[in-house]
């Protein structure tokens, strides 16, 4: 469920006509809907300027941390939809990504291909004096069968330690550093006991999403142990 609040009396309007294309956020969405969202700030940004823009520079646009921006700008990239540059996290939007968004937002019932069911909110209001208008959004979930070997869960082991021992060099902000240690833990605990591979999906999706621009730009600079790190999270925990 999603609340607008008209907090703002409006007696001269007779009527605003508003479309929101971007999927609904909730405190647990998906990479995909954040990535859609990027993707609509990308191209607003840069598709008449033949300009770019960093991802960290849109967060507040869509609503995100910076390493969640970066996480997006990632899955993005992964899926061809933007330009990228050498430096991690520059972008322009690119023909791919031009089709997905104009067909997205010509379609909003229809989700993009690849990006799952997602949610999108049209919203017409007619003189409105005051109070709350509220949309009505829908979930989807789906399930499916999730496996790691025995070579898998040797990796994560090695970027737990890696993570323990090292995350101060990622220079996150306390609540990131935060939330990445929580799921370390979490991978940490499934794997000194008959680990549960679904747990450890969500923990392993969680930890990619918070670190992997930081790591991401430590790889370009060639550090090795991030490289490992970098390989193991994109293997394990796909975002597609």
């Amino acid at each position: 469920m999603v609340t607008i609040l008209v907090a703002t009396a409006l007696s001269k309007v007779k009527q605003i006509n508003t479309a929101l294309w971007m999927p609904e956020m909730d405190e647990n969405e998906n990479i995909q809907a954040r990535a859609l969202r990027l993707l609509e700030a990308i191209y607003e940004k840069t598709v008449n300027t033949g300009n770019s823009v960093h991802a960290t520079k849109l967060a507040v646009t869509i609503g995100s941390t910076e390493q969640e921006a970066l996480a997006a700008w990632q899955y993005l990239k992964e899926k061809n939809l933007i330009k990228t540059y050498n430096i991690a996290g520059e972008a322009s939007v690119n023909a791919s990504g031009i089709d997905i968004y104009e067909n997205a937002r010509s379609h909003p019932d229809n989700p993009p291909p690849g990006f799952g069911s997602i949610t999108y909110n049209n919203v017409t209001i007619h003189h409105v004096e005051g109070g709350g208008i509220q949309v009505a959004g829908s979930h989807s979930t789906q399930h499916q069968s999730i496996t790691y070997n025995s070579k898998d869960y040797d990796d994560l082991r090695h970027i737990v330690e890696i993570f323990t021992q090292r995350i101060d060099e990622l220079n996150l902000d306390d609540a990131a550093k935060r939330d990445a240690l929580a799921q370390v833990e979490t991978i940490k605990a499934q794997l000194s006991v008959k680990p549960n591979p679904t747990i450890i999906k969500e923990a392993g999706r969680s930890l990619r999403s918070i670190t992997e621009g930081v790591v991401g730009g430590l790889v370009a600079s060639r550090i090795e142990h991030w490289q490992l790190v970098y390989d193991v999270l994109s293997r394990m925990f796909p975002f597609s």
